[in-house]
């Protein structure tokens, strides 16, 4: 697959914004505070995030009147989503193109970079945007039900020779009780890395810990790797160094738990070393099943990763 270089010298100008209406309040942040520039083209999935009564479930009714007033390209249908995302880019010249991944689940997160790296020869500059969600306590009392737990998609599968090599797991640490655990002894990975994150509330650094039970699954405290939450740039580095170590003797899965942002560059690394490096999903999340979400507000910081693709 092509490889993608990151980008320092950011060049502002953006032509096509890309993001989600979701349940979520900052599903909407960048859109009200940074991007509702009129001559910017807006291409949003509608995740219609409505109870059985069609009542908006947390802040999705005012997410979607915001994108409505801007007269954004509203899509349900998320394979009509990516049609109109390739057609919007495909009427302008190299766009600029901005990703609002702050809300987006993470099989749709691949579906849509998968997608992008499809279109990368109309594209000029690439910006991977996520706002980070403020604290609020987690609960710590029991094991939410699994949803999901396999491959994000089905690209991402590995190779087919992989299963024959030792298996090393690379986890991204999130904040739901015995996640990372239950991964670990599901898979009984040879290797275990670990990328905890920090930098944006003192207050999750002791829910982590918790939440992952003091790491105590990790047979070498070493292999556990604190990034900044609000430096991208570091982690695609330090995660893509890793990862394409690992890979030389063994099969690699990463298992982007925690914030999204982990999870999108997860995404491109594996996208530009496909077929060989895995990513699987571990979610208790299920819009059919409301008990199972809560709102989330933005800190008002924006995290910003952009990149161009090799020619």
């Amino acid at each position: 697959m092509t490889d993608i270089f990151p980008v320092s010298n950011i060049d502002s100008r953006t032509s096509v914004f890309v993001g989600c209406i979701g349940y979520e309040d900052r599903s909407s942040y960048l859109l009200r505070e940074d991007f509702n520039d009129s001559e910017i083209s807006h291409v949003l999935f509608d995740y219609r995030a409505v109870d059985g009564d069609g009542v908006g479930l947390c802040s999705y009714d005012r997410n979607l009147e915001i994108a409505k007033r801007m007269g954004a390209k509203l899509e349900p249908d998320f394979n009509r989503f990516l049609e109109i995302l390739s057609s919007t880019i495909g009427s302008q010249q190299n766009p600029n193109l901005i990703l609002d991944i702050t809300s987006f689940d993470r099989s749709k997160m691949a579906e849509l970079l998968l997608q992008v790296f499809r279109l990368k020869d109309a594209l000029s500059q690439i910006r991977l945007m996520y706002s980070p969600r403020t604290f609020q306590p987690f609960e710590m009392v029991k094991f939410d039900v699994v949803q999901s737990f396999g491959p994000v998609l089905p690209e991402f599968f590995g190779s087919a020779d992989g299963f024959e090599k030792p298996l090393s797991l690379v986890l991204g640490a999130g904040y739901e009780f015995g996640k990372a655990v239950g991964a670990v002894d599901t898979l009984e990975p040879d290797h275990i890395y670990c990328f905890r994150p920090t930098g944006t509330d003192p207050r999750f650094d002791q829910h982590i810990d918790q939440a992952n039970v003091n790491f105590s699954f990790m047979d070498k405290q070493e292999n556990i790797f604190g990034y900044d939450l609000n430096d991208a740039y570091t982690l695609y580095s330090d995660l893509r160094r890793l990862v394409e170590y690992e890979g030389v003797e063994r099969s690699v899965l990463l298992l982007p738990l925690g914030p999204k942002l982990f999870a999108a560059l997860s995404i491109l690394i594996a996208t530009v070393l496909h077929p060989t490096v895995m990513v699987w999903r571990h979610s208790t999340v299920s819009a059919a099943q409301p008990e199972t979400i809560t709102d989330a507000e933005t800190t008002g910081a924006i995290v910003e990763f952009a990149f161009r693709f090799a020619k």
